[in-house]
């Protein structure tokens, strides 16, 4: 899927926003990472066994 090949690249939202924390450290930042991981291991699940992504990637809207 596209968004897959975003994550093979380490371009979509959940390793940037685990990059991000890098840089970070002064904050409390594990659940944060936790749930990055979390949606990138479900990710990846999801899409070996449908070929299909995430409902939450799928139906994501940008709300003005």
């Amino acid at each position: 899927t596209p968004f897959d090949m975003r994550v093979l690249n380490k371009m979509d939202r959940f390793s940037l926003a685990l990059l991000a924390i890098k840089f970070l450290k002064s904050f409390d930042t594990a659940k944060l990472e936790e749930y990055c991981l979390m949606m990138l291991d479900k990710h990846r699940k999801t899409v070996y066994d449908t070929g299909i992504d995430l409902d939450v990637i799928r139906n994501w809207k940008l709300e003005a």
